[in-house]
């Protein structure tokens, strides 16, 4: 019975599972988090003594990674090569450049349209995977996202869900994945979260979740019926989420991981469905390695393959470190930036104290300057700050840019929105600014340096 290996790298956490045929025969689990390229070679070193690679054999991977971006669309019918064209240009736009890998999956809905979801990574990352996977003598038959594995995990876990719109929190422990999927299990809507398990912060993980509900009620028209839960829960979180909530909340048993799913990620690998990532420059590139490692094997035959490894790992510790030395200087910097502005920040709230201590009480075009910096999220960058008197109102216009490109940055300026809609300020605005964007990834005037531009305008009638 033929050899091969699943692997999962999920948000820093490795395991290999050596498979004989659908049956695992051994099973290794990295003790420290892998997130570098270093760290991913030093995991399969220790694998090579722990549970051994065996040359030859197929290898599996599913990944979850933070540089992997989602992007869920309505598409009308299209055959498979107009189809393949559309979501390759998607999927450029979405990373922002063309050295990029991407897998798409259509869903058939009842509205008369397909639901198109397509992931996209680095071709670099896809790259050194497979050059890893080389030195051991192993074949990289695909590397897919987790996705390709939740919608069988739905089919499987013994929950009595209504049969409708569910939104699933994938817990991690350094990461959380909150995934919706209709009663079939097609998945239309992906957001990570920067926190998990390890945080144990109960009440920011509620809000988050309030959040994306009202985001996917308002935006999306999607109504959840279900929340599930995976990882992490407790008797008393489970209750304690359904009363905030308003929403069914269930617990669906363990995160991903190859002792509790491992049925889930052999079935997939197994699968002729199975969407890996992909595209034209990465197979290009895969050929161009492939050509170089069998000339590199052909001229080191007579080196010890561990004298190989050892060489190799040295060569990535000393660029890991130049690496953290230029990130230490960046830190550096950006750090006196952040000095800078917060000393001008200081400046504009002692004049604000001295204009209401000395006159009356401040206009609200003042307060809002000083509420601004608080106000405004960390992913975003404010650019422009217009406040014009024009006879008994004002006009306000706040433009910038974010180079956050997940489901996120819209929630975080919908919220900007919001508050600048509300008491004190009473902003009326005079268009939606997703509209407007939307608008422009549709005539393709998406930028190329991964960054969304924003604008949000209205008007006051009420400030003094």
């Amino acid at each position: 019975m033929k050899m091969h290996y699943l692997v999962t790298w999920l948000f820093g956490k490795l395991q290999i599972a050596r498979m004989k045929g659908a049956e695992r025969a051994a099973e290794y689990t990295a003790a420290h988090e892998v997130e570098s390229l270093s760290d991913l070679t030093a995991a399969f070193v220790e694998s090579q003594a722990s549970i051994g690679l065996v040359k030859g054999a197929k290898v599996f991977f599913f990944i979850a990674h933070d540089s992997m971006r989602y992007v869920s669309t309505a598409i009308p019918h299209m055959r498979p090569q107009d189809l393949k064209r559309y979501s390759g240009r998607l999927a450029e736009r979405v990373y922002g450049s063309p050295d990029m890998a991407w897998s798409a999956r259509v869903y058939a809905t009842d509205a008369g349209q397909d639901s198109l979801l397509i992931h996209v990574a680095p071709s670099s990352l896809l790259l050194d995977i497979d050059r890893i996977c080389g030195l051991f003598g192993l074949r990289l038959m695909a590397a897919a996202p987790l996705a390709e594995v939740f919608g069988l995990r739905l089919n499987r876990i013994d929950v009595a869900r209504d049969r409708g719109i569910s939104l699933s929190v994938i817990r991690f422990p350094l990461r959380t994945l909150l995934i919706t999927a209709d009663s079939e299990n097609h998945i239309s809507f992906i957001r990570t979260l920067n926190y998990g398990l390890i945080s144990d912060d109960a009440d920011r993980l509620s809000t988050d979740i309030q959040r994306t509900l009202l985001y996917l009620s308002e935006r999306e028209e999607v109504n959840a019926s279900n929340v599930i839960v995976f990882g992490g829960m407790t008797d008393s979180f489970v209750a304690r989420l359904s009363q905030e909530l308003g929403v069914r909340t269930l617990d669906g048993g363990p995160p991903p991981d190859l002792s509790a799913w491992l049925d889930d990620f052999e079935q997939s690998a197994r699968s002729r469905g199975l969407r890996a990532l992909g595209g034209p420059k990465l197979v290009s590139a895969k050929r161009r390695v492939k050509i170089k490692r069998y000339a590199s094997i052909a001229a080191v035959a007579i080196v010890a393959s561990s004298a190989a490894i050892v060489s190799y790992i040295e060569v990535q510790v000393i660029r890991q470190h130049d690496e953290l030395k230029e990130l230490l200087q960046e830190t550096h910097a950006a750090h006196d930036r952040l000095s800078e502005a917060h000393r001008e920040l200081e400046t504009i709230r002692r004049m604000n104290a001295s204009v209401t201590a000395v006159t009356r009480p401040a206009p609200l075009s003042f307060a809002l300057l000083a509420s601004l910096p608080s106000a405004v999220d960390r992913s975003l960058t404010l650019q422009e700050i217009s406040m014009l008197r024009e006879a008994e109102s004002w006009t306000i216009r706040l433009s910038g840019s974010s180079d956050d490109l997940g489901g996120d940055v819209v929630l975080v300026i919908d919220e900007l929105q919001a508050w600048l809609k509300a008491p004190p300020w009473r902003i009326a605005m005079e268009s939606d600014w997703q509209a407007a964007w939307m608008q422009s990834m549709e005539n393709a005037a998406f930028r190329s340096d991964q960054s969304i531009r924003f604008a949000i305008a209205g008007s006051a009638v009420s400030w003094r």
